[in-house]
């Protein structure tokens, strides 16, 4: 039942939300989420300098001069960063009428059951004791298709570009580390004495500045997300609700930002709520991991004091940012609908005009202004209660960390060593309001809806796929089940081409719902982070390519932690880092979630995905 707002909102604060609204003389248009964190992490901003634009001429003059297609091969991409040098032919370029070359805008695809499948990972160990051997550093070795983007019109739902580079190896390397000379004898040995000899001799390895890094920069009695009630005002509400994924800091360092991607639970019943992030985010660098939470330090109930707030303070100012905006934005429409009411009336007092028409028109303005009024009131209501008991870092306390393994490769055979980076913290009894919890729920309608088709087109690009499919009740999608690691080599589902290939997506607390592709070749990816977290280790990650490049990065900092769904709501691991640059992207990193369930079953025994009744779901025809 819709709630009645009884108390009209303050002028002076209706006021105060327009002049924010056209600030700079911009006017905010609609609901949306808050920006993306853009915030660079400490270890790598100490060690940037900005380039001013002859650095920049002199960059691009050197890097041509010894490979000619350095820009060329991956303009486009997200992240934009040039290649050092590529084995094989050039790859293909427009020329215009005039002979002028002009460059194709690039983006990555995903491998998905190509026939080097099999021997990938005997392919990284040996890359990997190849590079260990000449003393070369290394960010991330992975296995990715090329393309060219799709022409204009753009829209969800076309058909993509087919890969005029089925599978390259990337080698990546900390930007200007590398001489050409050394990619150039690094790239062709690989592609000889590794790949050649594997059997795979016609696939090219090129080595590609590409760094790595974590994506964490970047009791409230939290109420469920209720679409029947919260239709209207969804986007703004969910940052304020126990909807995934839930954006979260350490009360030790507010300003570093993830996600809570996943409830778990233990025991026979269900009122023990554990929240999984990754470790990186619920630990400082001042922290040790390795002294103050091993398993055998903690008992199963548990509460280290590492505390944990729903909210950092750039994710709660962002949010209420967000909420004032929209509500001048709404005053502005009000006061616009009402000047053009008021001139309809003088109209047709004057008699001008057809009268059923000015009549009309006033009628549907009118109404447009009650809605707008009924809306702004359900917003000052929200903003009243997040800034009168949220404003605190105290007052968002969710939680302390139960458990956070020390952040390393995992112990196994070698080419099975997975990124370990995972926390569980155990929820506060009182942070969330028990009544109507919804669980594992993760909250998409803000990117994927089911009105305008965004989700049909995203997710079940090829159309065939669509019948007996369906969309999930309010935009609320639940977690069901965890894909295996064949299907995660080899996917099930089809693109536009009707080949296999797994659209997957997460909501983050920085950039809220994404989509992108499952890649089906794991990377090798070294984390060296000495700075921030005492560690140097490689491990084997999940990769996760964008969706195109017009839908942009998959993710960013503040998101760690958030869980990477397939369409139907099953797990396919835990977002854990990127690489590309600082500021953008290229790919995301996570570790599969067949892993690591069978880590948190050994170190917190009994612990599981907390399950719930299925919500009713609308076909998608």
């Amino acid at each position: 039942m819709a709630r009645s707002h009884r108390d009209i909102p303050d002028e002076a604060f209706l006021e105060q939300c327009c002049r924010i609204a056209t600030r700079d003389g911009y006017v905010y248009q609609g609901t949306r989420r808050p920006e993306p964190n853009k915030a660079i992490l400490p270890s790598q901003a100490d060690s940037r300098r900005v380039k001013t634009a002859q650095d920049r001429d002199e960059d691009y003059r050197r890097r041509v001069v010894n490979y000619a297609d350095a820009y060329t091969d991956t303009h486009g991409t997200i992240c934009g960063q040039p290649f050092v040098y590529k084995t094989g032919p050039p790859w293909p370029q427009r020329t215009e009428p005039s002979y002028h070359i002009v460059r194709f805008s690039r983006e990555l695809r995903p491998v998905n059951n190509h026939p080097i499948t099999d021997s990938w990972d005997g392919i990284l160990t040996d890359v990997e004791a190849y590079l260990k051997k000449v003393g070369q550093a290394f960010t991330a070795v992975m296995g990715v298709g090329f393309a060219n983007q799709e022409e204009p019109p753009f829209g969800p739902g076309l058909d993509l570009e087919p890969p005029f580079c089925p599978l390259v190896m990337t080698i990546g390397v900390e930007p200007e580390t590398v001489a050409f000379e050394d990619a150039k004898t690094i790239a062709d040995y690989v592609k000889a004495n590794i790949l050649g000899k594997a059997g795979f001799p016609d696939i090219d390895v090129a080595i590609w500045e590409f760094t790595t890094s974590f994506f964490g920069t970047s009791g409230p009695r939290l109420p469920p997300l209720d679409p029947d009630i919260d239709a209207e005002t969804m986007p703004l509400r969910v940052p304020f609700t126990s909807t995934l994924g839930i954006p979260i800091s350490p009360f030790k360092d507010p300003y570093v930002e993830g996600t809570v991607g996943l409830f778990l639970t233990r025991g026979e019943g269900k009122d023990d709520i554990l929240g999984l992030t990754a470790a990186h985010v619920v630990s400082p660098p001042f922290v040790d991991l390795n002294n103050i939470r091993r398993p055998e330090m903690v008992s199963p109930y548990a509460i280290p004091r590492e505390e944990i707030a729903v909210l950092g303070i750039e994710a709660y100012e962002r949010a209420v940012t967000c909420l004032v905006t929209e509500i001048g934005s709404l005053q502005l429409s009000i006061r616009t609908k009402n000047e053009t009411i008021s001139e309809l009336k003088e109209e047709l007092e004057r008699g001008e005009g057809n009268a059923d028409d000015v009549s009309s028109d006033i009628e549907f303005l009118a109404r447009s202004v009650r809605i707008a009024q009924y809306t702004t009131a359900m917003y000052d209501t929200l903003h009243t209660r997040v800034t009168k008991s949220m404003s605190v870092l105290r007052g968002r306390s969710i939680g302390c960390v139960l458990h956070a393994d020390p952040i390393g490769a995992s112990d196994g055979p070698p080419g099975s060593e997975y990124t370990n980076d995972w926390a569980v913290i155990k929820i506060r009894e009182d942070a969330f309001k028990k009544e109507g919890f919804l669980g594992n729920r993760v909250f998409i309608h803000d990117r994927l809806r089911f009105e305008d088709k965004t989700f049909a087109k995203l997710m079940f690009p090829n159309v065939a796929e669509r019948k007996g499919s369906s969309y999930p009740a309010g935009g609320l999608l639940e977690i069901r089940g965890v894909v295996p690691a064949d299907e995660m080599r080899v996917p099930t589902q089809l693109n536009a081409h009707g080949e296999p290939a797994m659209p997957v997506l997460k909501n983050g607390g920085s950039t809220g719902t994404t989509v992108g592709w499952l890649n089906g070749l794991k990377s090798l990816v070294r984390h060296s982070d000495y700075a921030n977290f005492n560690v140097d280790f490689t491990s084997r990650e999940t990769t996760i390519i964008p969706y195109s490049a017009r839908e942009g990065p998959f993710a960013a900092p503040g998101d760690s932690g958030s869980i990477i769904l397939e369409r139907t709501g099953r797990v396919v691991g835990m977002l854990t880092g990127g690489g590309g640059t600082p500021e953008r992207a290229e790919v995301a990193f996570a570790t599969a979630y067949y892993d690591l369930e069978k880590r948190i079953a050994e170190v917190l025994p009994g612990t599981r995905i907390y399950d719930y009744d299925c919500p009713p779901l609308y076909p998608l025809g």
